[in-house]
């Protein structure tokens, strides 16, 4: 008969619940969705740009226009 302790047969039978290992991982997964959430609320810099050819011919350099923006967004 082996004597070892109770706590070397608990870990042991941890170990091998796969159960544990599942429920461990959405754990994490739900831990990883809360942070996502909070950061939804954090302040964000964003940088948006756009190009327009607003000519009648392709070949017109009067109708080229550019717009770049630097747009910060927060949550009240």
């Amino acid at each position: 008969m082996d004597h070892r302790d109770s706590s070397y047969w608990t870990e042991k039978a941890l170990a091998l619940r796969p159960e544990l290992a599942y429920y461990r991982d959405r754990a994490d997964e739900a831990r990883a969705a809360v942070k996502k959430a909070k950061m939804t609320f954090l302040p964000a810099l964003n940088l948006r740009g756009s190009y327009e050819n607003n000519s009648r011919a392709f070949s017109d350099p009067s109708g080229d226009a550019v717009t770049l923006m630097a747009v910060l967004d927060f949550n009240l």
